[in-house]
């Protein structure tokens, strides 16, 4: 019977011809969210890490880290960076976009195929929830690998529960030998089949305890369901067969562990969240959708409460609770969300009795199926859906331009920078696979570094905090610095010390050399002050630079990423001359994007161009403008352009919403004291005084505070506590003096 038929469904001639269009139709929303520029980090630590299993064998310590070296590694996934190796070095990185296309096509295809017999609609509805769920994580990655699995695991599975012969369940532990050999997840193998034996179970023991009229499904025959927990058994034990044996096999069981008893992991990296933490919960796409797959798989189970098949519930609860507890499996419950609502609704509307559900529920299926579809093509290929979500993905082939440090790294290879770099953990798969072994602080091989050297390498690399005794520890004279929010502290560190001098930025990332003597040839070529940056051009490796196939076919949303993050980026280190041209720039090239809009908005806030402002600022979504570093940004525009009094409104919702202290308290002291504010100043000052009793800075803003107010005597008091915690200040010393006169003491 060929796919989705349905013969008890007695629908009009031409909704077959209409339901081939929508699947059509599905053909292309796949490869359309599949195709994009190469997005994920691990990439390319993969790349090199099969290229070292080629040469090498198998690792068993890492040959990569020079910040932490020779840790145990245990690589499940070393037969994928072996395939991902032998693509990219013979056919390019288009190939690896083009095998991951296949991957996927394979995988919902496989899902597709155990939909086999039921109506057309409900198949290609399921098929559709596991795009929605799946689609973030179309990226090239091991987990492709368990997609595919888990689909052709749910196929076999359902042929033989639908009657089919045990040679259908049979190929299963060889299915899971290659699994537990590609990806950590092949735990998911043996786990769903268990799943569905301890289902029948239930269902077998339950069947013959209640009444004929609250029957549910048909349970598998003894024999039968032997057979199946002989799989079951069989695929565990094919887990056994990797290169760590018992190791390999733990593995997973430990990770799942560290992170779910509160580790680095699900505290740093957003994948490891789950869809209801602080970080995803918003009324965005992406809880939507989640939400839109959960109420639609449960009432699919509702609707076909009649037939109601326990293993098919444990499956989805089991599937669910995955999903709650990280992102990142958001996807995998997706196709099993799948699976059960199109074989539920199938079952719910072929029964006589369900006359209302067989007569509307198929024309509202295909009306939300065709619109998502219509609506996301278009979207996804003219890069608005990316763009409209915050996503750097571009649709086309290629690298990403807005993701790895590729100009940074060839400008340091390119001029001879001292070698290894500190990095951010997001940019070691990167700087792996440039520089090969001893050439990575830290990567995306979360599970090699450990938790205490983890949290090391963040707080080095977010706030600088240790980073002149990291230097000293592993000898790295460079650092490169993400371009993003999040790394500000690291960057006012470097700018607030003598130690490093920049020498290199684009719009992803800055270099910065630590004064040495042996660094100090190449701090005087290069060095920069931010008040004139000086932008340094690098030829980038030719694989690198892969064209993008489908560049020019059609028109595509502007791209203003680029001037909007060098934008931010001069905005932190002060030069908001730079930073204002390169707002308007990126409000000329898309002015429809959110971010320019609130910067530039922000801005002309600042210079009393009320009218422009508010424009620009009245399409801003609220919470967007209640955030804490757009209160910190613009108090910082304000005082730029001499308007102290909008900065104190700024800076005071900052320090409300919770901003870091106390540099935001000092800086809205300052401002306050600029505004011809000294009792707000005051208001601010003497809570950090006793909090903060060590910083000098506070007792000098204090006097300045009490002379602003009358009050010289205070004044000398806090100058005197100012010069007790750093004698070496001379204008003190002079403010000091004349405070005496003015009071009539003489100096000691």
């Amino acid at each position: 019977m060929p796919l989705g038929d349905s013969p008890s469904l007695s629908e009009p001639a031409w909704s077959r011809p209409l339901d081939r269009g929508l699947f059509a139709l599905f053909w292309i929303a796949l490869p359309a969210l599949a195709i994009h520029s190469l997005f994920a980090y691990d990439i390319w630590w993969q790349i090199r890490a099969g290229e070292w299993i080629l040469a090498n064998g198998i690792p068993i310590t890492d040959p990569f880290s020079f910040g932490f070296p020779g840790r145990e590694w245990i690589e499940p996934r070393w037969l994928w960076c072996v395939l991902v190796r032998v693509v990219y070095s013979s056919l390019g990185v288009n190939f690896l976009i083009l095998g991951k296309v296949f991957l996927l096509v394979v995988a919902f295809s496989l899902l597709g195929a155990a939909g086999r017999g039921q109506a057309r609609w409900a198949v290609l509805l399921g098929m559709t929830l596991a795009l929605v769920a799946g689609h973030e994580r179309f990226m090239v990655r091991p987990e492709l690998l368990s997609f595919a699995a888990l689909t052709v695991t749910l196929l076999c599975l359902q042929r033989y529960k639908s009657g089919g012969s045990a040679w259908w369940i049979y190929p299963l532990p060889v299915v899971q030998l290659i699994w537990c050999n590609a990806h950590t997840l092949w735990v998911l193998g043996p786990t769903t089949l268990w799943i569905f034996v301890a289902g029948e179970l239930l269902e077998g023991w339950l069947a013959p305890r209640l009444p004929a009229g609250l029957r549910r499904g048909d349970p598998l025959a003894a024999l039968r369901l032997r057979q199946l927990a002989g799989v079951a058994l069989a695929s565990s034990v094919a887990a056994l067969f990797n290169p760590y044996l018992f190791k390999g096999v733990l593995f997973p069981f430990r990770l799942l562990a560290e992170i779910s008893r509160g580790h680095m992991f699900s505290e740093t990296i957003a994948e490891f969240r789950g869809p209801f933490s602080d970080y995803f919960l918003a009324w965005d796409y992406r809880t939507l959708g989640y939400l839109t797959v959960i109420a639609v798989s449960l009432g699919g189970f509702v609707l076909n409460r009649r037939g109601l098949s326990f293993s098919r519930v444990l499956l989805w609860l089991a599937f669910l609770f995955l999903s709650i507890e990280a992102q990142r499996n958001v996807a995998l419950f997706g196709f099993v969300a799948a699976f059960v609502t199109f074989l539920n609704l199938g079952e719910a509307t072929r029964r006589p009795e369900a006359t209302i559900s067989r007569r509307y529920l198929p024309w509202v299926a295909r009306v939300a199926v065709a619109s998502f579809l219509v609506v996301m093509i278009p979207l996804v290929a003219s890069d608005r859906f990316y763009r409209s979500q915050g996503s750097l993905r571009r649709f086309g082939f290629g690298v990403s331009e807005h993701r790895f440090p590729v100009r940074a790294m060839a400008f340091v290879r390119e001029r001879g920078l001292p070698t290894p770099v500190l990095h951010a953990l997001g940019d070691g798969g990167y700087v792996l696979f440039e520089g090969g072994p001893e050439s990575v602080y830290v990567d995306g091989r979360l599970e090699v570094y450990g938790s205490e050297n983890l949290e090391r390498a963040f707080r080095v690399t977010w706030t600088g905090e240790g980073l002149e005794e990291e230097s000293d520890r592993t000898g790295a004279l460079t650092v490169v610095v993400r371009n993003e929010i999040g790394y500000r502290p690291l960057l006012r560190h470097l700018e607030l010390t003598d130690e490093w001098a920049p020498v290199y930025y684009d719009h992803l990332h800055l270099v910065y050399l630590r004064v040495a003597p042996e660094t100090a040839a190449l701090v005087e070529r290069y060095a920069f002050d931010w008040r004139s940056p000086v932008r340094q051009e690098v030829e980038l490796p030719e694989r690198r630079a892969s064209r993008d196939w489908l560049a020019g076919l059609w028109s595509r949303v502007p791209d203003n990423h680029e001037d909007e993050r060098l934008g931010s980026l001069l905005a932190g280190v002060g030069n908001y001359r730079l930073a204002l041209e390169h707002f308007e720039e990126a409000h000329r090239t898309d002015p429809r994007e959110i971010r320019s809009r609130l910067f530039l908005g922000l801005f002309y806030e600042a210079l009393g161009r009320d009218a422009e402002a508010g424009d620009l600022l009245g399409s801003v979504p609220e919470h967007l403008l209640e955030e804490i570093d757009v209160h910190l940004l613009a108090g910082r525009i304000d005082l730029w352009a001499s308007n102290p009094r909008r900065a104190v409104e700024h800076l005071g919702k900052a320090v409300g919403l919770g901003a870091p202290e106390p540099d935001t308290s000092l800086r809205l002291a300052r401002a306050a004291i600029q505004a011809d504010e000294p009792t707000t100043a005051l208001e601010v000052l003497e809570p950090l005084a006793r909090s903060h009793a060590g910083r000098v800075e506070i007792r000098n803003l204090l006097a300045v505070t009490e002379i602003a107010l009358g009050r010289p005597e205070r004044a000398v008091e806090h100058f005197e506590a100012s010069l007790g915690l750093d004698p070496d200040q001379p204008a003190v010393y002079r403010k000091l003096g004349q405070l005496y006169g003015e009071i009539g003491r003489d100096p000691d």
